[in-house]
């Protein structure tokens, strides 16, 4: 038992010791310490979490890795997506310009035929 004393002398084993900070590791395994983080790096990513997240580094964390690995769509290929779009629209409009617009009552006759080809 004398051998199981702290170097210190206060009592504690040194397996107690070890055992309080797993316990306290155990109980923070949602928990995630860094090292080695830029101090610019840190800034942005802190001033990321309190902007879009409301200070939550945990789901600022997982947004991120989720942007990365592909479960949510980075904004290029959200602007991609909408530019494609756009350009589906633009060409359905340039081909209507192409044939021509006729404008028409309810009844089906038409009141004036619009062309746009330069006429």
């Amino acid at each position: 038992m004398e051998e199981e004393k702290s170097a210190s002398g206060n009592g504690a084993s040194l397996d107690s010791k070890t055992m309080n900070v797993l316990g306290r590791m155990v109980g923070k395994e949602r928990s995630l310490v860094m090292n080695q983080v830029p101090v610019e790096t840190k800034r942005e990513f802190v001033s990321f979490a309190n902007e879009g997240f409301m200070g939550n580094y945990g789901f600022a964390l997982k947004w991120l890795v989720d942007l990365y690995t592909g479960s949510l769509p980075s904004k290029n290929g959200v602007t991609q997506a909408v530019l494609e779009d756009h350009e589906v629209r633009l060409q359905k409009l340039e081909s209507q310009k192409e044939r021509g617009n006729v404008i028409r009552t309810l009844s089906g006759k038409t009141i004036v035929e619009v062309k746009r080809n330069g006429t």
